[in-house]
């Protein structure tokens, strides 16, 4: 079974992110989400955003709470 995820926009409130630093945690939290879906077992570094690994996995959470709901 295949799942596509489109995120189309990711809001941090309270977060003093520069444009570019926006997309560091864009291209983070989709790396670590595509791992968490994928199963895979080690971490996507992202040592400039560790946080960003915090968001994939809620995120990862939620979407795997819907999945699980339409069994």
């Amino acid at each position: 079974m295949r799942y596509r995820v489109h995120i189309d926009r990711l809001v941090l409130t309270g977060l003093p992110l520069s444009e570019r630093d926006a997309l560091t945690v864009g291209r983070a939290v989709e790396a670590e989400l595509g791992r968490l879906l994928r199963g895979a077992a080690s971490p996507t570094p992202a040592p400039t955003m560790p946080w960003a690994g915090d968001i994939a996995r809620s995120i990862h959470r939620s979407v795997d709470r819907a999945v699980n709901r339409g069994r």
